[in-house]
C-alpha cells in the first residue's frame, strides 16, 4: 500500500501480502494459500505442482486424486479393497480387520468369513458347501 516490501509467509518464494502464499520454496506445499512441509489427511502430496491435492471423498488418506488412489478409507465407505473404498467388499473377497481392508475368498469359495479353505460361507459353481467341515468340493455320491 505504502509501496514498501515486505517480507512473504514463512518458506513462501511468491506472495499478495504477508498472509497469502503463492508459490512455496522448494519441498514445501501450498494449501490454502500457505506452505507447509506436509499434507494433512484426506490431501495428498502433488510434488509437481508443488501443493497439496484433495483426496477423492471416500478415502482418509490417498497417493492421488482418483477413486482408486486411497491409502485408507473414511468413515462412510470403511472398506479398502484394490485402492478403492467400499462400504462393503465385493463378492469372493471378506474383510481383514487387522489390514482393514477386503481380501481374497480361497479360490473354492464364491463367499467366506476368512482365507482358509474351510472358511466358505458360499461355495463357486459347481461345487458344495460340507456343512461340518465348510470345505467346498465337488458332490460325492448321491
Amino acid at each position: 500500500d505504502d509501496g514498501t516490501c515486505r517480507r512473504c509467509p514463512p518458506h513462501c518464494d511468491i506472495c499478495s501480502d504477508d498472509r497469502t502464499c503463492f508459490k512455496c520454496t522448494f519441498l514445501y506445499l501450498m494449501l490454502n494459500g500457505a506452505c507447509r512441509a506436509s499434507c494433512p489427511m484426506e490431501y495428498y502430496e502433488d510434488m509437481e505442482e508443488g501443493r497439496c491435492g484433495q483426496c477423492h471423498p471416500t478415502c482418509g488418506s490417498c497417493s492421488g486424486p482418483l477413486e482408486d488412489d486411497c491409502e485408507t478409507c473414511s468413515s462412510f465407505s470403511p472398506k479398502l479393497y484394490k485402492g478403492s473404498c467400499l462400504k462393503d467388499c465385493p463378492t469372493g473377497t471378506y474383510y481383514e480387520i487387522t489390514a482393514m481392508e477386503c481380501q481374497e475368498c480361497h479360490q473354492t469359495c464364491k463367499s467366506c468369513i476368512g482365507p482358509d479353505p474351510n472358511q466358505c460361507s458360499q461355495c463357486e459353481k459347481g461345487l458344495v458347501l460340507d456343512p461340518n467341515t465348510l470345505l467346498c468340493g465337488v458332490q460325492v455320491g448321491s
